[in-house]
C-alpha cells in the first residue's frame, strides 16, 4: 500500500516523479503492444481488407476542471486549497470494422478496443497519478462527408493512488483503495486529414470509485475537454450504405445470476471491518431489437454488516441480514459483451421502509459460451453512492424465440 509517505514534497521532485511515471506507463505500453510488433503491423495492413478490421493508434490530451463533490476536493485536504484542475495523457488501440458483422451496422460502424492513460489531478502528496487500463467504444451519432461526431465509453480499472490513510493522509476520503473503477463518457469529433490521419476534439466526464469495496470512498470526478491524434496505419473503412440488418428472430429469456463481493459500511473513516455479499436474481427479459433487451425481475441478497454488533463484528445471520427487491433491467448488446443499467426498489431491508428506497446499477455482462455468462456491476442508491460491487456468474435457464414485429 502507498502512502502519503512514499511522495516527494516539493514541487520539482513531483514534476520528476510525474515524468518519471510518464515513462514507465509508456514502458508498459510497449509491452502491451509488442505483440503486433512492426512486421505484423505491415501483414495486418495487407491483410486488413479481407478480414476487415481496419486498426489505429490515438494519441490523446485532456486538460480540465475536477467537480467539487466531496470535501476533499473542495479544500479540505492537507494542501488546504481546492482542487481545480486535472490533466489525462492516453494512448488508444482501436478497430473500425465497416459493417460485416450485424451488431456493427446496428451501431453504425462503432470503434472499439483498449486503452491507457495517466492523470493528474495536481495535488501528488495526497492522491498520487493514477494510471487506468480500460475498454473503449465509439459509437457514431452523425457523419458528414469529412466530420464525424461519436460517443465514446470507456470502462476499466484505475490504480497508483495514495489512498487514505488515518496516520499518514487522513483527510483522503475521496479514494480509499490504491485499486478503483475508470468511467469515462463523453463526446468525440473527428475531422480526416488525408487517408490515416484524424484530428479529433470533444468533451468528456471521468469517474474515479472502488464501488464500497474500501471506505471512504466518496470518489473523484471531472469534466474536461479532450483533443485526440488518430493514426490509422491501413487507411479508413469505406462506410456503405448501411441497410437494415435481415429480421433476427428474437428472443425472450429467463436468466439467473448469483453474485458474490465484499464491502465496508463506514463512509468518512477507515473501516477495519469487512463484510460478505452474495446474492441471487431472476429476471425475464425480452429482446425489442437487435440491440436492445429488457425486463423485470427479483433481486435476493444477504448482507453480513445488517446486523453487528458495537465493535462491528457480524452477528448470527437472521432475517435482519436479508434484502428483497425488485427491478428492471436494460441492456444494450454488441454481440457477445453488454452493458447492463437497472433501477429496483427494495421491497425488504432492514435499513428502510419497503418501497421507499430505490437502488440502480450499472455494469457489463460477458457471454461465455452460448448461455454462460459473467459480469461486474455497480450498485448504488440514491443515483451516486456506491453499495457494493456485484461479481456475477450467471446462466440463461430458458429461452424461447419470438418473431421481430
Amino acid at each position: 500500500m502507498r502512502t502519503i509517505e512514499d511522495c516527494p514534497k516539493d514541487s520539482s521532485q513531483a514534476g520528476l516523479l510525474f515524468y518519471s511515471l510518464l515513462q514507465r506507463m509508456a514502458l508498459v505500453v510497449v509491452i502491451l503492444f509488442m505483440p503486433v510488433g512492426i512486421s505484423e503491423l505491415k501483414a495486418q495492413a495487407d491483410i486488413t481488407k479481407i478480414k476487415g478490421t481496419y486498426p489505429g493508434i490515438v494519441l490523446g490530451y485532456g486538460y480540465g476542471n475536477i467537480l467539487h463533490t466531496n470535501g476533499f476536493v473542495k479544500g479540505d485536504n492537507q494542501a488546504g486549497k481546492p482542487m481545480k484542475s486535472f490533466q489525462s495523457f492516453s494512448l488508444k488501440m482501436l478497430w473500425q470494422n465497416p459493417g460485416y458483422q450485424a451488431w456493427q451496422r446496428i451501431y453504425y460502424i462503432p470503434y472499439y478496443g483498449f486503452g491507457v492513460s495517466l492523470g493528474d489531478l495536481f495535488n501528488p502528496d495526497e492522491i498520487g497519478y493514477p494510471i487506468s487500463f480500460y475498454g473503449v467504444l465509439g459509437i457514431p451519432i452523425k457523419r458528414w462527408d469529412k466530420l464525424e461526431i461519436y460517443t465514446e465509453l470507456q470502462l476499466g480499472l484505475a490504480s497508483n493512488w495514495i489512498q487514505y490513510d488515518p496516520d499518514t493522509n487522513p483527510k483522503n476520503i475521496a479514494i480509499g483503495s490504491d485499486l478503483t473503477s475508470h468511467l469515462n463518457f463523453g463526446f468525440r469529433a473527428f475531422y480526416p486529414f488525408g487517408e490515416k490521419l484524424d484530428l479529433g476534439a470533444g468533451i468528456s466526464f471521468t469517474h474515479f470509485s472502488n464501488g464500497g469495496l474500501e471506505r471512504p470512498n466518496y470518489g473523484i470526478n471531472s469534466l474536461a475537454p479532450y483533443f485526440d491524434l488518430k493514426y490509422r496505419w491501413a487507411g479508413r473503412p469505406e462506410i456503405p450504405e448501411l441497410k437494415a440488418p435481415d429480421p433476427l428472430e428474437l428472443k425472450k429469456e429467463i436468466v439467473l445470476t448469483g453474485s458474490y463481493s465484499r464491502y465496508q459500511t463506514i463512509a468518512d473513516t477507515l473501516d477495519l471491518h469487512y463484510y460478505t455479499v452474495a446474492g441471487l436474481s431472476s429476471y425475464f427479459l425480452w429482446q425489442h431489437t437487435e440491440a436492445i433487451k429488457s425486463g423485470f425481475g427479483l433481486d435476493l441478497n444477504i448482507l453480513t454488516g445488517l446486523n453487528i454488533d458495537p465493535m462491528g463484528y457480524p452477528n448470527p445471520l437472521c432475517l435482519d441480514n436479508l434484502t428483497l427487491g425488485f427491478g428492471y433491467q436494460l441492456e444494450f448488446l454488441f454481440n457477445r459483451l453488454s452493458i447492463v443499467g437497472g433501477l429496483g426498489n427494495y421491497a425488504l431491508h432492514v435499513v428502510y421502509k419497503p418501497f421507499h428506497q430505490f437502488y440502480q446499477r450499472i455494469g457489463i455482462k460477458l457471454y461465455l459460451l452460448k448461455n454462460l455468462y459473467t459480469g461486474v456491476n455497480v450498485r448504488t442508491i440514491n443515483f451516486g453512492t456506491a453499495e457494493y460491487l456485484e461479481f456475477n456468474l450467471g446462466y440463461r435457464i430458458w429461452s424461447a424465440k419470438r418473431k421481430n414485429s
